[in-house]
């Protein structure tokens, strides 16, 4: 029963909700035609609310190198790919520098990751390298052989923390943060540093 029972029908239905005219009240109210801009207003606010949502959000390419998991943002991801043959440069090969690698008619250098980030492999891994990433830079594509390509993840830009004095201190001084996933830490890398050692690596 709802408002102050001086209605004259509750001595008949007892009740609002049995009442045939509270009833046809109601379903007056949702058949009626909103106000002007009602629905955009809302289209709006629920945007808002989803962009918010997903504003804090960090979308990444997981992948392993050696024992260690990385990660670099899908901006600068462009492709993965089963290894190939990588052509040796003569009198350049043996270092950083891999070689040179063939991806979609573009000849694009390949460099060891596991070196210029500092990332020590032993024989398994160093054998073991199934799939090259390809990233994407303002001056083009670069061929980095890993272990893993774990898949593409995102997480809330939140939970990225500071690298740990060991790390910072080390050779992975190219880690923006660190971020767990499923149990295992993985070092979130700073492109910008990322490519300018790889374009270093290109020189003798």
């Amino acid at each position: 029963m709802f408002g102050d029972k001086s209605c004259p029908e509750l001595g008949e239905v007892n009740h609002c909700r049995s009442c045939p005219v509270y009833g046809r009240a109601g379903s007056d109210l949702f058949d009626r035609e909103p106000p002007e801009g009602y629905a955009a207003k809302w289209t709006q606010l629920l945007a808002e609310e989803k962009e918010a949502r997903s504003a804090g959000l960090l979308s990444v390419v997981v992948f392993r190198l050696g024992d260690e998991l990385m990660a670099v943002r899908t901006a600068a991801f462009h492709s993965v790919r089963a290894e190939r043959d990588i052509h040796s440069v003569p009198h350049r090969t043996g270092g950083k520098l891999l070689g040179l690698a063939n991806i979609q008619g573009e000849i694009v250098p390949c460099v060891s990751a596991a070196q210029v980030i500092g990332v020590e492999m032993n024989g398994s891994d160093a054998e073991d390298r199934a799939r090259v990433l390809v990233l994407r830079d303002v001056d083009g594509l670069w061929v980095m052989p890993v272990n893993q390509v774990l898949g593409v993840i995102r997480f809330d830009a939140q939970e990225l923390s500071s690298p740990p004095v060991t790390v910072a201190k080390s050779p992975m001084t190219f880690t923006r943060g660190m971020f767990t996933w499923k149990r295992r830490d993985v070092a979130l890398l700073d492109e910008e540093l990322l490519f300018a050692a790889l374009a270093r690596s290109l020189h003798p």
